[in-house]
């Protein structure tokens, strides 16, 4: 019989089906013949699974049909099924010697897919897990670059109000100074270099006063700071302080 033939066949057991699907003997019979039509038809594993089972439901030993199923298995890699087919048709005592050496290299063969198929899983897990390390990597790197951009922008809000601060409170010291009130002036630096510990010229600013107060220790002190954190310093504010 062809393909189309077999087609034909199909269809006609499955209308013999429908006629009285309650009568279990009838419906055994017809599940061996679909399970004979399928298996000498190709590109049919779904369908030759199923009526299989039905078979070996019946009969758990009629080797035909789980040969035919573990094949079936085989196609679609559902090797653990497959390897269960062929190690059952092993079992089974009076079976020819050619089914019993097919079914043994059918069995290694279920194996050895299996053993890839796991192989190649765990090789593809690990990768994923590589790439998901990667990843998360990654993000975390990112997610740090961006705290740390947003903790500088912070910072360096923070010192130019620091330094918009600090710079009012020089201003009021040059005010101070200028009327000679050196004491008043002082405390105005002494805030602006709280603010602002690295301008050089608050130092010098204070530097001036304790000269004007004939406090050479704290004077010399002062403009020895100021030049270590700006060597240019003297040559600017004093003359504006002056």
């Amino acid at each position: 019989m062809n393909n189309e033939n077999f087609s034909e066949a199909v269809s006609i057991l499955h209308d013999l089906m429908d006629c009285d699907p309650l009568n279990r003997k009838v419906y055994d019979k017809i599940c061996l013949l679909l399970f004979t039509c399928y298996s000498s038809m190709p590109n049919q594993h779904d369908n030759l699974i199923k009526y299989s089972t039905e078979v070996i439901a019946v009969d758990s030993n009629y080797f035909k049909a789980l040969m035919e199923r573990g094949k079936a298995y085989l196609s679609v890699k559902d090797y653990s099924k497959a390897m269960n087919d062929f190690e059952a048709v092993l079992k089974i005592s009076l079976i020819p010697s050619n089914i019993r050496k097919s079914a043994n290299e059918l069995l290694n063969d279920a194996r050895k897919n299996q053993n890839e198929t796991i192989h190649a899983q765990s090789k593809y897990q690990k990768q994923e897990k590589s790439k998901e390390e990667s990843r998360e990597k990654d993000r975390n790197e990112k997610e740090k670059l961006e705290q740390e951009k947003q903790k500088l922008k912070e910072e360096n809000d923070k010192l130019a109000e620091n330094l918009k601060l600090a710079e009012a409170l020089n201003d009021r010291g040059k005010v101070q100074y200028k009327a000679s009130q050196f004491k008043n002036a002082i405390n105005y630096y002494d805030e602006a270099i709280k603010l602002c510990p690295k301008v050089g010229k608050y130092y010098l600013n204070r530097c001036a006063c304790y000269m004007s107060l004939d406090d050479y220790e704290k004077a010399i002190s002062n403009s020895i700071k100021a030049i270590d954190l700006d060597p240019s310093s003297w040559k600017v504010d004093l003359i504006s302080i002056s």
